[in-house]
């Protein structure tokens, strides 16, 4: 049975993280930027939670809600494969890299990432150890799910008016099977994406020769690298031609002999 709650909450998670870097793309590639996966997922996640933010002040956080975040990330999976737009390509073509980037590192980060995400997710099956979590955060949290944003909810506890993001993303999952269990889910999966970059990096410098990493600061110190070998290069062939041409200059200053 713990079996079975660990793999439910593997592929919600899974589920959650496609959602995230659906939305994520829907936004990059439409403003013609290129991204990672992981990239797409952190914007995916600001923007669903900017999405709630709004949303909340005309409707609880409903199974409505959840629909139009899936239907968003569709769409911006589909755009990512389908549209070829100028500077789209160039945005798969980073992601692309991105893959084969984690695809050199080998079976290595990929066997060291499900036993850790399985230990997390084992760990989001405990009972919650924080007093806050029933002082106030589920209670936040439905009412969240409950009624549209309401004025003057802090009246009731001072702590329902801290507004934490945290509780608009709880509520999404609180729905359907996870009805009222939402709280083991959404911190593990905070862990589990910071897992995804962290394995990763850590394969990566604990390697003999590791690569040079290709970031924004590398390329431009290779491209002032560039910039000044091709200004010494025009250097020396300035003053090459320079002597070439200087026994001609001579030859046609000096006056005639006779």
């Amino acid at each position: 049975m713990l079996a079975l709650i660990i793999l439910c909450i593997l592929l919600t998670w899974l589920l959650c993280a496609g959602v995230c870097i659906g939305i994520g793309f829907f936004l990059l590639r439409g403003l013609r930027f290129a991204c990672s996966i992981t990239e797409a997922l952190w914007t995916g996640l600001a923007l669903i939670t900017g999405f709630l933010q709004l949303y909340h002040f005309f409707r609880p956080i409903d199974i409505v809600a959840v629909l139009l975040l899936a239907a968003l990330a569709l769409a911006g999976w589909l755009w990512n494969y389908a549209v070829r737009a100028p500077g789209a390509s160039a945005g798969n073509a980073s992601a692309q890299q991105d893959w084969r980037e984690r695809k050199q590192l080998g079976l290595v980060a990929l066997l060291l990432y499900i036993p850790a995400a399985a230990i997390i997710a084992f760990r989001c099956v405990a009972v919650g150890e924080h007093y806050d979590t029933g002082l106030y955060g589920a209670q936040a949290v439905r009412w969240f799910t409950t009624y549209p944003l309401v004025p003057g909810l802090a009246n009731l506890i001072g702590q329902l008016g801290f507004n934490s993001s945290v509780f608009l993303c709880i509520a999404a999952l609180d729905q359907g099977p996870w009805r009222d269990l939402a709280h083991h889910l959404f911190a593990g999966f905070l862990i589990a994406a910071f897992f995804v970059s962290i394995i990763p990096a850590v394969l990566r410098i604990s390697e003999p020769n590791p690569p040079r990493p290709s970031t924004g600061s590398s390329r431009c110190s290779l491209s002032r690298d560039n910039l000044r070998h091709q200004r010494q290069n025009r250097r020396h062939q300035h003053r090459s031609s320079h002597h070439r041409r200087l026994p001609g200059r001579n030859c046609f200053a000096l006056p005639r002999s006779r």
